[in-house]
């Protein structure tokens, strides 16, 4: 059996913005945009979501927002906020709030997913501090935090929003995976074969689900014919076969690592051709790697595809 492994690496940052609106939606208070800690939590949430969407069964992180009156500085370390005050969606479990999802190209480009969390009248009352956006688990009345902030004013200094009761607090938070459009070097052996290649990004403009945890049921795994493509494109020549349900996740999420495996494993009725590239996508985006010399794959030959995906903050 041959076997190819692979690797890839993502960074990610994140923000948030306040507004405050009263009645028909008349907005009296917005913040800027505030830079926010994301946990080693959230890092392990990317790896191992902490709840389903039941309706699809998918792992989603981000699904719910939490405000306070903490002032401790944030660090990677928190786990919840310091003085929780209100969550919104109000219960925990199954219930999720969505992303939107767009690629921004510039420099750096970067994907971004944009989650608005409406808080009703009166239940963000007070005079809040801090904030935080996590999962949750069925009991839980704070999220588990993927990251904190403190609420800051326009000179990045601790400040407090007042929220009145008859006013709604909206908490939008933007999360970005900063891309790497730059070649990238690899190397491997099979057998006493020594391979090389470069490994690009993929499809840029095509922004994938970044509020799907790193799982395996949104993992593909491609071998083509083609050679790889511009940085907007992708191999041609893709086996036919690919699907979610041939790819495996070989390691249990230990949290810290920030990375998890996979696996599809090509029978001697797949892919055979001579494979001059790979091409791979997931809830990271999407990359492609050159082969050299291709892979004179045959139905007498099965193959393993390994990939990891690891992942941390950016800068």
């Amino acid at each position: 059996m041959s076997v190819l492994c692979l690797s890839s690496h993502s960074q990610f940052a994140g923000k948030y913005k306040f507004t405050v609106v009263k009645g028909s939606g008349v907005i009296v208070r917005e913040t800027e945009w505030i830079d926010n800690i994301i946990t080693n939590q959230g890092l392990d949430q990317i790896g191992n979501p902490t709840v389903y969407n039941t309706s699809f069964g998918f792992k989603y992180i981000n699904t719910h927002c939490g405000v306070g009156t903490g002032s401790a500085t944030p660090t990677v370390a928190d786990t919840t906020l310091q003085s929780p005050l209100a969550m919104y969606p109000t219960s925990a479990g199954a219930n999720v709030e969505g992303g939107s999802i767009s690629y921004v190209s510039g420099t750096p480009s970067y994907y971004s997913c944009v989650w608005t969390y409406t808080f009703a009248a009166g239940s963000a009352t007070g005079n809040l501090t801090e904030v935080g956006v996590g999962g949750t688990l069925n009991g839980d009345t704070t999220p588990r935090l993927f990251s904190r902030a403190l609420i800051l004013d326009g000179t990045g200094n601790p400040t407090t929003l007042t929220v009145l009761s008859d006013e709604q607090l909206i908490v939008t938070y933007e999360l970005r995976l900063y891309i790497d459009t730059t070649d990238n070097t690899y190397s491997f052996f099979i057998n006493s074969t020594s391979y090389s290649g470069t490994y690009r990004r993929a499809d840029v403009s095509t922004a994938p689900s970044l509020y799907y945890g790193m799982v395996s049921n949104q993992v593909y795994m491609q071998a083509c014919s083609g050679t790889i493509a511009a940085i907007t494109s992708h191999p041609s020549g893709g086996d036919s076969s690919n699907s979610y349900s041939e790819i495996s996740q070989t390691n249990t999420y230990v949290n810290g690592t920030y990375y998890n495996d996979f696996r599809r494993s090509f029978t001697t009725t797949d892919a055979n051709f001579n494979i001059n590239s790979l091409y791979t996508f997931s809830p990271h985006g999407r990359w492609q790697f050159s082969l050299s010399p291709y892979i004179p794959k045959t139905g007498s030959l099965s193959m393993q595809l390994n990939w990891r995906q690891s992942w941390s903050r950016y800068p």
